[in-house]
């Protein structure tokens, strides 16, 4: 099979792009992206899996795939680390050590301004994440992806809405992006309405009382298939 990939023009420049592995923001799985000048680009498969034929200028490619690049911001890709540290303080220098993300740090470190509160102790700088920083890049992201599709396209703004919420859903975790959704179902009511739950419990059994089970004395041997009355009173022997 040959894969053909589509990158942009300034990635043929002097400079090599240097292509690695990080944990997919949305499912945490390894995938691959791309490092050229102090940018980073999300490699991906265009449409379905299965291979199909076309031109490449004037070549054909038999049974081949097409691969293509976009350019990503790095925080979005590390997310998933900050949200689960919470807005603890860590040392700056040393917040992706020991993580896959140690190998795009030098690409989100000034990003992280904009995405959190700075302590100094002991002149060392310390950095926790706030999430409502964070959400509200999303806010503009969503802003900006609906616009792209509002000029690119011919919907209607409920199906506008949608468009761009999908594209987002594509970079980020299934909980936050439920998180979102319900963020929006209060600004965009007919683009994302509530989804309510009824739950119908199961129908009552009615239970039969217990009975109380009797339990009968055993009759002495000696009163056994005896119908002289005067027998059960005989006097009992005791022991000494």
């Amino acid at each position: 099979m040959t894969k053909v990939a589509l990158l942009p023009n300034q990635i043929f420049d002097n400079s090599p792009p240097q292509i690695i592995l990080l944990p997919h923001p949305r499912t945490g799985k390894q995938s691959p992206f791309l490092i050229h000048n102090e940018k980073l680009f999300e490699i991906f498969d265009a449409g379905q899996l299965q291979q199909r034929s076309f031109f490449v200028g004037n070549q054909l490619i038999m049974n081949g795939q097409i691969i293509i690049t976009s350019e990503i911001h790095p925080i979005i890709v590390v997310f998933p680390l900050m949200k689960k540290r919470g807005n603890e303080f860590f040392l700056l220098e040393r917040y992706f050590f020991d993580t896959p993300y140690i190998q795009i740090a030098s690409l989100v470190l000034p990003c992280l301004k904009n995405f959190g509160d700075f302590e100094v102790f002991y002149n060392q700088s310390y950095w926790g994440f706030d999430e409502k920083k964070f959400d509200e890049f999303i806010d503009r992201k969503f802003g900006r992806l609906c616009e792209y599709v509002r000029i690119t396209s011919d919907l209607s703004e409920m199906v506008i809405q949608q468009r761009a919420f999908d594209i987002l859903r594509h970079y980020l975790p299934i909980k936050y992006m439920d998180f979102y959704r319900d963020k929006l179902s209060e600004k965009f009511p007919d683009a994302f309405p509530k989804i309510i739950l009824r739950y119908s419990p199961p129908p009552k059994v009615e239970q039969k009382p217990k009975v109380k089970k009797i339990i009968k004395k055993r009759i002495p041997k000696y009163l056994r298939n005896n119908t002289v009355i005067t027998s059960f009173f005989k006097p009992q022997k005791v022991k000494t």
